[in-house]
């Protein structure tokens, strides 16, 4: 099998923002591993199934996903993509805003590539500022 390329994880990184702002379920499941490990960037970490949960019960819907800054770095079968997105949510307590910075991980399972893994952080001022 040949190794991921730039233009197919740029796709899939178009139809995972894409799918968060939809909430569209089916095609989440479909790009997420089983094995997802999805950390927020408050530290809560969500399996799958349960960051599906979160979308399917409405304790947390997407509002405005503007990534920038996007970097993909590739290793054979295993994608490394970081960047900065801006978000706009509704969760239990209200709307919630922010930017973070982010890296999600794609790699390739069996004839297929899932996003296997998702970290992001809070952006705050620079470090010795």
């Amino acid at each position: 099998m040949s190794e991921l390329t730039h233009a197919e994880i740029a796709e899939l990184e178009h139809t995972r923002w894409t799918a968060l702002m939809r909430s569209d379920l089916e095609q989440l499941g479909r790009l997420y591993s089983d094995d997802l490990v999805y950390t927020h960037s408050n530290g809560q970490r969500d399996t799958k199934e349960s960051f599906l949960e979160l979308l399917r019960s409405g304790a947390l819907r997407y509002v405005r996903l503007e990534p920038t800054e996007q970097r993909t770095r590739i290793f054979g079968d295993l994608a490394v993509v970081s960047g900065d997105v801006a978000i706009e949510a509704r969760v239990a307590t209200g709307s919630h805003e922010s930017v973070v910075g982010y890296t999600a991980v794609w790699a390739r399972q069996g004839e297929d590539i899932r996003h296997v893994a998702w970290h992001s952080s809070p952006k705050q001022a620079p470090i010795g500022s």
